[in-house]
């Protein structure tokens, strides 16, 4: 799970962005959209919660994996993570956030995340990258067949 949608996401934004994202990528001061980011998992997770030694998450289509089935690859918002398996938004053109779990607690789950921008398509100079880490706070399981609701 961890390493085939993530070298193929990677892949795809170095072929967009060409050569040039090596040239005119810039970092953001470390955390910046931590906020940003938190209230993006908080909107787009509907279930985490614990499973086993992992985490459960469920989410609205915005956040996903990609999971090789039959040959093809299928974007799942339903999927368990262990620490150290990966998780990230919805494909984009422009942008997009890549979630690392990180830590298990009692009140939630901890991940790292990567979260960049091109500028480029608006007139902009490059691309902005921030690290930083986010909490997310357990929350209830959905009824099966339910139409979640925030």
């Amino acid at each position: 799970m961890r390493a085939g949608w993530v070298t193929a996401g990677l892949a795809a934004c170095v072929a967009v962005a060409g050569s040039a994202v090596a040239q005119d990528t810039a970092p953001a001061p470390a955390g910046k959209e931590q906020e940003w980011i938190e209230r993006f998992l908080d909107s787009h997770c509907r279930v985490v919660e614990r499973a086993g030694n992992g985490a459960r998450i469920v989410t609205d289509g915005m956040a996903g994996v990609w999971e090789e089935r039959e040959g093809l690859q299928d974007w799942r918002t339903e999927f368990v993570l262990q620490v150290g398996d990966a998780f990230m938004s919805q494909p984009d053109h422009h942008a997009g956030q890549r979630f690392v779990l990180t830590e298990i607690r009692r009140d939630g789950i901890v991940v790292a995340y990567e979260s960049w921008f091109d500028h480029r398509a608006f007139g902009g100079p490059g691309v902005t990258i921030d690290r930083g880490t986010a909490r997310v706070g357990y929350r209830g399981s959905p009824v099966p067949g339910a139409v979640l609701r925030r």
